[in-house]
């Protein structure tokens, strides 16, 4: 056995054939000098010597070694190869969710709003950078960026039992943010602070309803103080 191929290893497997070879050796002494070859040179990886009596039933082991060692040998490469080949797929899916997230919303316009983060320029590198720290503050402003993470721990009480808001899922947060107008969007944050909001939302319906319910009230004041009968109760 070569240098490369001296591994060491807690275990060794042994068929029946083996073991009825065993129990058919007239002495206990070759039993004994069998168990010690296959220690060393199927354990321990060791080159051994072998009793020229005992060298046909010798074969019979070490060719039974060799080959579940290859295999073994065989496997693990397998797997250590699949686990670095889907480690690599993680990373390179996980960079470009979060370049397509950015992407996008650079590119897509709301209500003729275009959408710009942080107001200045910034390259697809730094963006990537960004996405991975996950640094609302700069992917935000200063301001809407503090208030969105109270926001994270507002929710984090409320809607995940103390756990933090799973990765994904802020990024599908701040593009929604995102996706709103500048100057509405710390009014949003604080909006789904204050309702303890289980996600950010478009409050531009909520302020339109808001002010159709305040020109109806005023609407209904104005005629009852020319006359028009309003229940006092």
């Amino acid at each position: 056995m070569s240098a490369a191929e001296k591994t060491q290893r807690d275990t060794v497997v042994m068929y029946r054939v083996q073991i009825e070879a065993l129990l058919d050796c007239s002495s206990l002494k070759d039993v004994k000098t069998i168990l010690a070859m296959i220690l060393e040179y199927g354990m321990n990886g060791e080159d051994v010597e072998c009793p020229d009596h005992l060298r046909m039933i010798w074969r019979v082991f070490k060719s039974m070694i060799d080959g579940n060692n290859a295999k073994w040998d065989a496997a693990r490469e397998r797997y250590s190869a699949a686990g670095k080949a889907s480690a690599e797929k993680r990373k390179l899916n996980k960079s470009q969710r979060c370049s397509t997230m950015f992407n996008d919303v650079q590119q897509t316009p709301t209500n003729n709003v275009n959408v710009n983060v942080c107001n200045s320029p910034i390259n697809g590198s730094v963006l990537h950078n960004r996405a991975k720290r996950m640094n609302t503050v700069e992917i935000l402003g200063e301001t809407v960026g503090k208030r969105f993470d109270a926001w994270l721990e507002t929710w984090q009480d409320i809607h995940g039992d103390g756990k933090k808001m799973p990765r994904h899922t802020q990024e599908s947060q701040i593009q929604a943010l995102l996706h709103l107008p500048e100057e509405i969007r710390l009014e949003a944050v604080e909006a789904a602070i204050k309702g303890c909001w289980k996600n950010i939302r478009d409050i531009r319906h909520d302020l339109n309803n808001s002010t159709i319910s305040e020109r109806e009230a005023k609407r209904n004041a104005t005629a009852g103080s020319f006359g028009r009968y309003v229940p006092k109760n």
